[in-house]
């Protein structure tokens, strides 16, 4: 079974879907929660949803953080190598326990390039993992189309 949240730029599809996964209390992935710093956008955090544990994902230009290494870069956007890591670490342990469903937030334009989430993604795809995804209206088509699939459950934000 795949469920999509999906909606446009700050429409409130990532506290949707946090939500989706505290009522239902079952599986485990994580989220994007955005941050910000003197009360700008700054970027995201990745944040396991079973344990609450974040850290720094992604930041914007002009918020750079000196410590942390830069995996890639899309647009204005600086993906870390930590947040990168903590999301494969996640998806490791999911695949290894058999957890299922998975939640996996913000599938978008990194991820219709192969980068980001993407392998995450075949992997649960392949093991027939029930999925929660959040995916960008704009993206969702290409994002069907990459990936082969017909979501079971759209929830249009």
């Amino acid at each position: 079974m795949i469920t999509m949240i999906t909606g446009d730029i700050n429409c409130g599809k990532t506290t949707a879907f946090i939500e989706i996964y505290k009522k239902n209390r079952r599986g485990d992935g994580f989220a994007l929660p955005k941050f910000f710093i003197s009360g700008k956008p700054a970027g995201q955090n990745i944040m396991r949803l079973s344990t609450a544990e974040q850290k720094i994902f992604s930041f914007t230009d002009g918020f750079e953080y000196k410590r942390q290494s830069v995996s890639f870069r899309y647009k204005n956007y600086h993906f870390t190598e930590t947040g990168l890591t903590f999301a494969y670490e996640i998806a490791d342990e999911i695949m290894k326990k058999n957890i299922n469903p998975v939640y996996i937030d913000e599938i978008g334009p990194v991820e219709i390039m192969k980068k980001g989430f993407y392998p995450v993604i075949l992997s649960m795809l392949d093991l027939k993992r029930d999925l929660f995804l959040v995916v960008r209206s704009s993206c969702y088509n290409d994002v069907v189309n990459l990936f082969q699939i017909t979501p079971d459950h759209i929830i249009a934000l």
